[in-house]
């Protein structure tokens, strides 16, 4: 199953520490990250900025090894 999600903030800076809250709920197992990217698009700007950040598989590790006999 696929899924998206996108969420707005207010400031450039708040963009920018949600990659950082996502951390400990992604090693707990809580969620499971694919994929992570920040998009900020700057007023006056022509295009938005886009990082695309390093891939944490903490579950699919965490999940096989959990699952092996």
């Amino acid at each position: 199953m696929t899924t998206l999600s996108a969420w707005k903030f207010g400031t450039l800076q708040g963009a920018g520490e949600a990659p950082a809250k996502l951390e400990k709920p992604n090693r707990d197992f809580l969620i499971n990250l694919r994929d992570e990217a920040v998009v900020s698009w700057e007023a006056g700007r022509k295009k938005p900025m886009t990082v695309i950040l390093p891939v944490r598989r903490f579950c699919e590790s965490a999940c096989e090894h959990a699952l092996r006999p």
